[in-house]
């Protein structure tokens, strides 16, 4: 063989390497990951993420961690809640839909209801806690104080009276429609009356970012006023259930609930002071 036909032989099996990593990368990234670089790095991420998640609950709780166990059934619907969620992301609704769905469907179908059952109430009880925090703490820190002192009035307004006649009205019509008593009745008034912060802060930060309603401030007026919203309805909620299954005095019950308002209030004061403290130019100090 000529040192030409040899060239060419060269030449022609680099051709068909070329051709064939062209058809791989086409088959392996363009044909499996249908819409686009991001969005494969977006699954290679999160499955990625999910195993290390996994790894770490198993180096934790063991058992617990493998099927059937606690800690897998949350991996798994933890899992679920942002695949479907991710999938109402791609038509054009919200995730946190997905995310309802993914819990009615685990607690409530009846094959899918096993991982949900076998979640502990105690770390549920924790883990909502928890969240409920973070959003309020999401929210108290995209707040602008300067801008909210101005319409502290409109903000008390349109808090306090939406909560208290919602809770009211639906007191009365349940008493009227569903025979309750009036106790029982309120009880619900207050769960139903209640802004899901999960729903209002995520999107009125997305406005601030965008711009959008920022001169006026009202991504912060919505904030705010959501976040007292739900403090009133889960205060009146507490109140009502004291009240209904307490088998004391009732005045005690009454007394508690501004108490407790009056110390998350001062423990907050604290807190703020000695952040203030340590803060200086924006620079944390230790």
């Amino acid at each position: 063989m000529s040192d030409e036909d040899l060239e060419n032989s060269k030449n022609k099996v680099q051709q068909k390497k070329n051709y064939l990593e062209k058809v791989l990368h086409k088959i392996l990234i363009e044909s499996c990951f249908v819409f686009n670089h991001k969005f494969s790095n977006k699954i290679c991420i999160f499955i990625i993420l999910s195993a290390i998640v996994w790894i770490v609950l198993f180096i934790l709780f063991d058992q617990a961690a493998l099927p059937g166990g606690a800690y897998f059934s949350l991996w798994i619907l933890i899992i679920f809640s942002h695949i479907l969620g991710f999938i109402c992301e791609l038509v054009k609704m919200p995730s946190l839909l997905g995310m309802l769905i993914t819990g009615i469907l685990f607690k409530n179908v009846p094959k899918l209801s096993i991982i949900g059952n076998s979640i502990y109430s105690a770390t549920s009880s924790l883990l909502r806690n928890v969240a409920f925090c973070v959003i309020l703490c999401r929210a108290g820190l995209s707040l602008d104080l300067d801008k909210l002192k101005t319409m502290k009035f409109k903000i008390l307004k349109f808090s306090i009276i939406p909560c208290l006649f919602e809770s009211i009205i639906f007191a009365f019509i349940a008493v009227l429609v569903l025979k309750l008593s009036f106790k029982w009745a309120l009880l619900m008034g207050f769960v139903i009356s209640g802004v899901s912060p999960a729903v209002v802060v995520p999107l009125m930060i997305q406005l601030q970012e965008t711009g959008l309603g920022v001169q006026k401030n009202i991504p912060g007026f919505v904030i705010a006023s959501s976040c007292i919203d739900n403090i009133i309805a889960i205060t009146g909620h507490s109140l009502m259930i004291g009240i209904v299954f307490n088998k004391g005095e009732v005045w005690w019950t009454l007394v508690q609930c501004p108490l407790q308002i009056l110390a998350g209030v001062l423990f907050g004061i604290l807190v703020a002071f000695f952040l203030n403290i340590i803060r200086l130019d924006h620079k944390v100090l230790f």
